[in-house]
C-alpha cells in the first residue's frame, strides 16, 4: 500500500509525539479547576500542548497572590524538566497585583530557570491590547475593588485608558470558577452599554479562571470591538513566543490574523 501526501502527514500527525510543534509551559494557581486548561486545549493547533505546573491559592486576595509568589521559582524548575519551547506565568491578578516591575523580574527568573522565552499573563494581556492598537479600554472581571485597584493601576501605567470597570466584588475563587460563559458575556455586554457613546477600542475580560472563549466571537458581535480575554491573550503571546504564527479562527480577532515573529 502506498501513501500520498495526505496519508503521510496524517501518519505523521498519529506517530509523532503530542507536542511535536511545541509545548507551552503554563504555571497556574493550584486553585485552577480546569478551566484555564481546557481552554488552551481548545484554543491551540495540532501538535501544540499546555504543559502544566501550579503555585498554592486558596483565595485571591492580596495576600494570598503575594504568598504564591514563593512557589513561582520551584514551578519554574519543575516545567524547566518538560524542555518547554516557553513559559508563562499565568495568574492576571498575581501579575497585577505586584506591578510591571515584578512582571519583568519573573519573566527574567522563569526564563533563567527554563531556558525558554517567557511571559506572564499580564504581559500577554498588554502586548496583545497593544497589537490591536487598543488604547481606550473598557474592564470587565470577577474580582474585588482590592485587585481591582491594582489592576487598573497596571493598566494606566501600561499606558492604556480605562475609560470604564465593572467586577463582581469576589475573592472566592470558586465562586469565580462557578461563573457561567453566559453569564461572562451578560456582564461584559451590560458594561459595554453603560458606556454606550463612548469611543472603546477593546473589551477586557480578565482573569483566567473565568470560562469566556466559547463567547468572545459573541461579546465582539454584540460591542462591535474586539474582546480580549487572559486565556486568549496569554495563549496568542504563548503561540507567538514559541514560533507558532498561524491564524487560528475562532477565538475573536486576536488569533484570527498571523502572529508577527519576535
Amino acid at each position: 500500500m502506498k501513501f500520498n501526501s495526505k496519508d503521510f502527514q496524517q501518519f505523521k500527525m498519529m506517530t509523532a509525539p503530542p507536542g511535536w510543534r511545541a509545548r507551552i509551559g503554563i504555571i497556574i494557581p493550584s486553585s485552577e479547576q480546569g478551566i484555564a486548561i481546557r481552554e488552551y486545549e481548545t484554543i491551540f493547533p495540532e501538535g501544540v500542548v499546555p504543559i502544566v505546573t501550579r503555585m498554592m491559592l486558596k483565595e485571591t486576595t492580596v495576600e494570598a497572590l503575594t504568598k504564591m509568589e514563593k512557589d513561582a521559582e520551584y514551578a519554574a524548575e519543575l516545567i524547566a524538566t518538560s524542555n518547554p519551547s516557553c513559559v508563562s506565568y499565568s495568574c492576571t491578578s498575581g501579575a497585577f497585583v505586584k506591578g510591571v516591575d515584578f512582571d519583568r523580574n519573573i519573566m527574567e527568573k522563569m526564563q533563567k530557570i527554563t531556558g525558554a522565552p517567557s511571559t506572564t499573563m499580564a504581559n500577554a494581556i498588554v502586548e496583545a491590547l497593544r497589537e490591536i492598537g487598543a488604547k481606550r479600554i473598557l474592564l470587565v472581571c470577577p474580582y474585588n475593588k482590592e485587585i481591582v485597584k491594582a489592576e487598573l493601576s497596571y493598566l494606566q501605567k501600561s499606558g492604556f485608558d480605562v475609560v470604564h470597570h465593572k467586577g463582581l466584588g469576589l475573592s472566592n475563587t470558586n465562586k469565580i470558577y462557578e461563573i457561567t460563559p453566559w453569564e461572562t458575556y451578560e456582564l461584559a455586554v451590560e458594561a459595554f452599554n453603560e458606556v454606550s457613546g463612548n469611543d472603546i477600542d477593546a473589551l477586557f475580560v480578565s482573569c483566567g479562571g473565568l470560562r469566556a472563549v466559547e463567547i468572545i466571537e459573541y461579546i465582539e458581535s454584540a460591542t462591535g470591538v474586539p474582546c480580549i480575554t487572559s486565556n486568549q491573550a496569554n495563549a496568542w503571546h504563548c503561540l507567538k513566543l514559541a514560533k507558532i504564527y498561524d491564524p487560528i479562527s475562532g477565538f475573536g480577532k486576536l488569533l484570527e490574523k498571523e502572529r508577527r515573529g519576535l
